[in-house]
């Protein structure tokens, strides 16, 4: 599966297989999104340091297993090779953390992003390949950002070959709002909403030189006229009347997170449907068909222009 990021991987497995005050387990000292992702939400971090000798980190093996005991972990959050200090660790050393892991009903939930990384004789072992139980036990974590220097894209791919964790990490995702059919509706139906408010009411800029000119206009016969049409605008506001049936041009501005990921589908399809929805709901003249986006339709008057910015993030936002 994919996500925006091996940390929000973490954080979702951290929300997926513990509850509030569970104690999740780590290698201190280990990349600092490790901690966050704990502590963000609401679980307390257990933390077996590694041992240091001769400038060789190594793994406590007994300190590991005591705190997994006292502290009910179930859930660790197993950094290889490890960030920052450089540990690529051995089959060996993998194998006997997760044999204990495996006695203790422990999931391992393993970073593998820097795996591609390692000197000569010094080869990357991936958790999962271990065995078959400890294939059923873990997540497997890896990015293409590291590797091809690829940051600016914000995705990664989790491994997950249980299926029953696979439901669970899903359903965790999913909640988060990373998930392309409520994320691709939320975005239509935003436009749809825009552009019918738009049929029944002005915008507050177009209000206040509305009003403006309402202010500054000499004439007797322009008064009336001015606001016998700011009248007319009350009322079609409160009745939901559209203000005109010549639609002219939708212009849809969005910001969108660089952490959003569309999948199996696409913003411009769904602002072309909140276009369509819009006017065909607004009950204005239906001069939007096709791809209003591309200035594809009829040949009437009424394209549909969007633009967008890309700001940091994970939502999507129409400003008003």
């Amino acid at each position: 599966m994919k996500t925006p990021g091996v940390v929000f991987a973490l954080a979702a497995a951290v929300r997926a297989y513990t509850k509030e005050g569970d104690g999740v387990l780590l290698q201190q000292p280990v990349y600092y999104p490790f901690s966050e992702v704990i502590t963000d939400n609401g679980r307390k971090i257990v933390n077996s340091p590694l041992k240091i000798t001769d400038g060789y980190y190594t793994m406590d093996f007994d300190d590991l297993e005591t705190k997994i005991v006292e502290n009910k972990v179930k859930l660790f959050l197993l950094c290889s090779p490890h960030n920052p200090v450089g540990r690529v660790w051995s089959e060996e050393e993998l194998r006997r953390g997760g044999e204990i892991c495996l006695r203790h009903g422990v999931l391992v939930v393993s970073d593998e992003i820097h795996s591609d990384f390692t000197r000569e004789g010094h080869p990357h072992t991936v958790f999962a390949k271990l065995g078959a139980e400890f294939e059923q036990n873990c997540l497997i974590c890896t990015a293409p950002s590291k590797t091809f220097n690829l940051a600016g894209l914000q995705i990664s791919n989790i491994f997950v070959p249980n299926p029953e964790l696979r439901k669970k990490l899903l359903k965790e995702i999913a909640a988060a709002g990373y998930s392309q059919v409520g994320l691709i509706e939320k975005v239509r139906d935003a436009v749809r909403d825009m552009c019918i408010e738009a049929n029944y009411s002005l915008s507050p800029d177009m209000r206040c030189v509305f009003e403006k000119a309402c202010q500054e206009e000499k004439s007797p016969l322009g008064r009336q006229i001015l606001n016998q049409l700011s009248e007319n605008l009350e009322i079609a506001k409160k009745d939901e009347i559209p203000i005109c049936q010549d639609t002219g041009m939708a212009v849809v501005f969005l910001e969108v997170g660089q952490e959003v990921h569309f999948e199996g589908g696409s913003l411009e399809e769904a602002v072309q449907e909140g276009i369509r929805l819009g006017y065909t709901e607004g009950y204005l003249r239906k001069s939007v068909v096709g791809d209003p986006v591309l200035r594809v339709n009829t040949g009437d008057n009424t394209p549909g222009v969007l633009y967008y910015e890309i700001v940091p993030g994970t939502c999507v936002y129409h400003p008003q």
